[in-house]
């Protein structure tokens, strides 16, 4: 609850123009056309890779979810289960940031 009302005030990604309010999923992938990527990768193609990576690496299933700020679908274990795996979540970005430096030194997916 309060973690909402912080994300509200404080977006990961806050617009230029009006900094209370997160930038537009368009604005992120017209990004991605910029860096040219263009009908090549989407902004929920890298989520999902992400995922998939994380997944196959043995990371628990729930901290991949609350890293992708996904919301719990049972609405009883929502009611009752309210980690939020921050220590793992950091451990899990740590991961990805190491292993795509790792890609990108060995020039892998260049």
């Amino acid at each position: 609850m309060l973690l909402e009302a912080f994300k509200r005030i404080y977006p990961v990604f806050p617009g230029i123009r009006q900094g209370s309010k997160q930038l537009s999923e368009n604005t992120m992938l017209y990004a991605l056309y910029r860096l040219g990527y263009h009908s090549k990768a989407t902004v929920h193609g890298f989520r999902a890779t992400f995922s998939t990576i994380a997944n196959e690496s043995g990371f628990n299933g729930d901290v991949i979810e609350k890293a992708l700020a996904h919301e719990q679908q049972n609405q009883v274990r929502a009611a009752y289960h309210r980690s939020e795996y921050l220590e793992q979540r950091r451990e899990l970005m740590q991961w990805w940031a190491d292993l795509l430096q790792e890609m990108e030194h060995k020039n892998q997916y260049a």
